[in-house]
């Protein structure tokens, strides 16, 4: 069988962690409802950690009860759907994807096999590549900016992402 369509449904995790932890479930069934209609279907949670780390207790001793009943949630939906994936002869109606800053702030329970089955561990980009990344971005959104501040940002920012890159450039630029 070659499957040559197939949806994506992105899900932002950071815009998610802003919200209580039943608007955050209530969110991610709405998503999956839609990878359903649709399947094939990729979701990709994009930065998983942080819905995780956002209904943790401050100390972070002990995971919060928001936090452990949405890893339950996300835990039983994977299952769910890695079940159907086995019975269906490895295809199933949805794959899922997660992006995240550390795999260490991702529970064992979340990461384990048939769940996320595979880890890749990207290195931060170096200070060429973040000169790179940024003018890229300024490029695409059409904006002004020196050589000297993509340089300085460039080589101050080691250990940034691209999001925090940019963020540090609109800082900047304010």
């Amino acid at each position: 069988m070659f499957i040559n369509h197939i949806c994506r449904v992105t899900i932002s995790c950071s815009s998610l962690a802003l919200e209580k932890a039943p608007a955050t479930k209530k969110a991610i069934t709405v998503y999956i409802s839609e990878a359903l209609d649709h399947s094939p279907s990729l979701i990709i949670f994009e930065d998983l950690d942080s819905i995780i780390s956002s209904y943790s207790d401050s100390e972070g001793s002990q995971p919060s009860t928001s936090t452990t009943a949405l890893m339950e949630f996300l835990t039983d939906i994977m299952d769910e759907y890695g079940d159907k994936r086995q019975s269906a002869c490895g295809y199933g109606p949805i794959a899922f994807v997660a992006t995240t800053q550390s795999l260490d702030s991702i529970p064992q329970s979340l990461s384990s096999s048939r769940r996320f089955d595979f880890h890749v561990q990207l290195p931060a980009p170096a200070a060429s590549e973040r000169r790179a990344i940024l003018k890229h971005e300024i490029q695409k959104r059409s904006l002004q900016c020196s050589e000297d501040i993509l340089s300085d940002i460039g080589s101050s920012c080691d250990g940034y992402d691209a999001y925090g890159l940019i963020y540090t450039l609109s800082l900047k630029q304010a």
